[in-house]
């Protein structure tokens, strides 16, 4: 145990052998905001005095707990009463602090000091916690829309869309990716409520607030071209059954789509296009006998 620098004599009785301070270190330090003033605490405790013969010294009145931020300097002091521990708070974070305790009796002598013991509080964290931002990304029926990465997702459906909020802390990227369903395509996207367009993917960056990405999907529909509408106008007409005559004396060339659209002949037994794989000029009578109403399919 730690040792006092000195004795004194109390009232003509024996004088006080040992006053023994030791320090019971308790940190209290409050998480960080810039608004707070950060304060410490340390609590510290001290054997009372004795006799030459061990015997405790019954004189004691009370302590004054002497302390600074200076070795051998005390520029601030405590009557503590008398006990033998006490708890100062509201010390500086940063700071090394000194400390020792002296006893007195009813008279008002006062002992000298006891051993000095110190402590260094550390200067506390000035690291805040990056605030962090949602994103909610809504997928209509017919598709999903996907955040990309390493990010906190909670999920939530309803009867026509599945809701993700996505968490996201400031400064970062999220990337999303936009998937159409077998069947289905991306008929828009929007971002914060405006269009965007049929993307597939969108990516937020330098996130700083609060934001929203919504998918939506229409059904595809599968229409075959109409045979011998070579000219793609919705009708089958002379115009038609002249290019491929055209085509057939070598005058014009068809495309492959042309092509495709043009190879009708044979007709099968309920009268539909059949095809032969070749354009020839029975393709081009064909068209023809439709264009003036001889014949349909």
């Amino acid at each position: 145990m730690l040792r006092a620098l000195e004795t004194r004599h109390h009232l003509g009785v024996n004088p006080i052998q040992r006053l023994f301070l030791l320090l019971f270190l308790s940190l209290s330090l409050p998480l960080f905001s810039p608004n707070t003033t950060l304060a410490a605490q340390t609590t510290l405790a001290w054997a009372p005095p004795v006799n030459p013969d061990g015997t405790p010294f019954t004189g004691v009145a009370g302590y004054h707990l002497y302390f600074g931020t200076a070795s051998g300097t005390y520029t601030q002091s405590v009557d503590t009463g008398n006990v033998t521990s006490y708890t100062i708070g509201s010390l500086a974070d940063g700071t090394t602090y000194y400390f020792v305790v002296t006893d007195y009796d009813t008279a008002g002598n006062e002992s000298g000091f006891s051993n000095e013991v110190s402590r260094a509080f550390p200067a506390p964290s000035t690291t805040s916690v990056p605030a962090s931002y949602q994103i909610t990304a809504t997928a209509g029926n017919g598709g999903t829309i996907t955040p990309q990465g390493t990010v906190s997702v909670n999920q939530a459906t309803n009867q026509i869309s599945i809701i993700k909020t996505v968490t996201a802390s400031q400064g970062t990227s999220v990337s999303f990716t936009v998937t159409a369903n077998q069947g289905y395509q991306i008929s828009n996207v929007t971002v914060d409520g405006i269009s965007v367009g049929k993307i597939t993917v969108y990516t937020f960056n330098n996130i700083n607030s609060n934001h929203s990405i919504t998918a939506n999907f229409t059904t595809t529909t599968s229409t075959s071209p109409l045979k011998g509408d070579i000219d793609s106008d919705g009708v089958v007409s002379l115009a038609d059954a002249l290019t491929v005559l055209r085509s057939v004396t070598n005058n014009t060339q068809l495309t492959a789509d042309q092509k495709s659209r043009a190879d009708i002949w044979p007709l099968d037994a309920s009268g539909k296009p059949l095809g032969d794989g070749i354009v020839n000029l029975n393709d081009a009578l064909l068209i023809l006998r439709r264009a003036v109403g001889l014949v349909t399919w």
